[in-house]
């Protein structure tokens, strides 16, 4: 938190307030605060009555932007736990935040040594059959300071099939990218003759990105679906085997008109299988199931859509 520290004392320098005005108010213990702030919000008096915790709570992310002086934009979010003097009691949290320009090349290195944030996850394919070895990326929007950035991964879903991946991968410093090894698996025998799709996720900080991934059987099959009426999902088609050039043609249907489905949809060519809409009339009914069809070279496969 020093580069957080020295950017704070700049800006208190420059009498400025990262503090929202509150309105006088009859305290929880029945007196009257008009709190000020000063210091960029770090101190704030209520005379006699209440005091402020220290240290506050304080996260901050400067994002690299175009603009004059080579300035840089700092986003500062401040949480303090105002108590009464006489009991401890906390009686309120204050909440304050600021958006900062400052000129980068009046303040030193370490307030300048900010986290990016992340802007993609992917992987070396959009579908995959289990057991399949993948390649993952996060990228960054800016180049990792000194000591690089932490990045998080998330698979996202707690059942089977799902992916093996790091729990964290470090973009080296000075760059904007890093690759990590990905699996496509299924612990259970069951759960190998069922397609899914999941949306493993990378998070630094508050920024976060995600990724659609399709887990298919070596088989052909067709993920279950569910939604509520009025609104759509997608579901997963997989053909068991990579598709042939020029891609796999797969007809669709589903068993009632509450549920919308294309005719057909196309695997494409060297995936084992693809994602598609499903949609749920806003007339349909909840807690009803539906059934959804695919044919492919003469093999029909067959699965459930919920109601919700």
């Amino acid at each position: 938190m020093e580069g957080a520290s020295v950017v704070l004392d700049e800006l208190a320098r420059r009498g400025g307030s990262t503090a929202a005005p509150l309105e006088p108010a009859q305290g929880a213990d029945g007196f009257s605060a008009e709190p000020k702030s000063d210091r960029a919000g770090l101190e704030t008096c209520m005379p006699g009555k209440q005091e402020i915790s220290a240290p506050p709570v304080i996260t901050y992310r400067e994002r690299n932007a175009a603009g004059p002086g080579n300035s840089r934009f700092l986003l500062l979010n401040l949480q303090t736990m105002i108590t009464t003097s006489r009991t401890r009691r906390v009686i309120a949290v204050m909440t304050t935040a600021a958006a900062l320009a400052l000129d980068a090349t009046a303040l030193p290195a370490s307030a300048q040594e900010v986290q990016p944030a992340v802007s993609a996850l992917r992987f070396s394919a959009e579908a995959a059959t289990v057991g399949t070895k993948l390649t993952g990326s996060v990228t960054l929007d800016g180049p990792a300071p000194a000591g690089g950035s932490q990045v998080t991964l998330w698979r996202n879903t707690y059942s089977a099939p799902s992916v093996l991946m790091p729990a964290k991968v470090t973009v080296p410093a000075g760059k904007t990218s890093v690759s990590f090894p990905a699996t496509a698996y299924s612990a259970e025998p069951y759960d190998r003759d069922h397609a899914k799709i999941i949306t493993p996720s990378a998070h630094l900080g508050t920024s976060l990105a995600s990724r659609e991934l399709v887990l298919l059987p070596t088989a052909f099959a067709l993920s279950s679906g569910v939604a509520r009426p009025g609104t759509g999902t997608k579901v997963a088609v997989g053909i068991g085997t990579p598709a042939p050039a020029g891609g796999a043609t797969v007809a669709l249907k589903s068993n009632t008109a509450d549920i919308k489905v294309p005719a057909t949809v196309t695997v494409p060519a060297g995936s084992p299988g693809v994602s598609f809409p499903a949609s749920v009339a806003s007339s349909a009914q909840s807690g009803g199931t539906g059934q959804i069809t695919a044919t492919w070279q003469g093999s029909t496969t067959t699965s459930a859509f919920y109601l919700s």
